[in-house]
């Protein structure tokens, strides 16, 4: 008899887009396990006032840990660095769009004390870099109840994957490179988590994940181990693949983007990368930056 895979993701509408993307992938028989986080059920609280990491993945995991669920699907960036010891990362599906956007304007174009909202203290830090003088409000919520603010906001800060994912077109704001706006480590990358002790899914997983986004996210959450945060902190991180070798751009940043600590890195093992960079990171100043918030 076909084995019917059973599937632990949140509920909402780009979670369950995610977990059918999956899904489909794999070829198989599926069950959607549908999973509301702490995450999601405080709406009000800000994002560190709630947990710190991993509020949007630990009743998640929880259903696959205690076997409700043969695998979890996660946007990456919403992993801590540090996942259960019984779990492991399985594979990722073709890495999407790592770039963040905003929406209803271009920063060029926002008004002297414009309000821009997001929930991420990195998209804050990065643009109040870039513009110190708009006031940037705290914004919770999914995509499309987020998006729906503009007008009582000047704009939102989102990531462009989520987007794309849904069809939702940017008709008046700007994508930022990653050059210019540090994406979240694991932005776009829409990872498999598993069981270590149950070889035919981790099987079954294996053989549809995406190489060169695995090579990509050991790398930056190799780094995101070795700084001990998570998506509740200043702090990002993106890869590319040059031949053989990964390239690491990673940065701590204050709360108030006044101040940053970068790192540029190469190097064939993207695990060993990634310690090397979250330790030179912590030893030029970041580490008071984390300390600090």
């Amino acid at each position: 008899m076909t084995k019917i895979v059973r599937i632990a993701t949140r509920h909402s509408e780009l979670a369950l887009y995610q977990a059918r993307e999956v899904a489909s992938r794999l070829k198989c028989d599926f069950e959607i396990v549908e999973i509301t986080s702490s995450g999601d059920r405080d709406l009000i609280s800000s994002l560190s006032q709630i947990g710190g990491t991993g509020i949007f993945v630990k009743e998640v995991q929880n259903a696959l840990l205690e076997g409700r669920a043969d695998i979890a699907v996660h946007s990456a960036k919403d992993l801590p660095g540090v996942l259960p010891e019984a779990t492991t990362i399985a594979g990722y599906l073709p890495r999407g769009d790592i770039r963040d956007a905003i929406f209803g304007s271009r920063i060029s174009d926002l008004r002297e004390g414009a309000i821009v909202a997001t929930g991420s203290a990195r998209r804050r830090a990065l643009l109040l870099s870039k513009r110190p003088d708009v006031k940037v409000v705290d914004l919770r919520g999914n995509i499309r109840s987020r998006l729906s603010k503009v007008g009582e906001v000047d704009a939102i800060l989102v990531a462009n994957a989520a987007l794309v994912r849904l069809g939702i077109d940017l008709e008046l704001g700007e994508i930022f490179e990653p050059e210019e706006f540090c994406p979240q480590i694991g932005q776009g990358a829409i990872a498999i988590e598993a069981r270590l002790d149950d070889l035919s899914t981790l099987q079954l997983v294996r053989e549809v994940s995406d190489s060169d986004t695995f090579l990509q996210l050991t790398a930056e959450r190799s780094l995101l181990a070795t700084l001990g945060a998570g998506c509740t902190l200043a702090v990002g991180a993106y890869s590319s693949l040059i031949g053989p070798r990964v390239s690491l751009f990673g940065m701590i940043s204050s709360s108030d983007g006044d101040e940053f600590v970068t790192v540029k890195m190469e190097s064939e093992d993207p695990g060993l990368l990634g310690q090397r960079a979250g330790a030179f990171l912590l030893e030029n100043g970041g580490s008071r930056l984390l300390s600090n918030g």
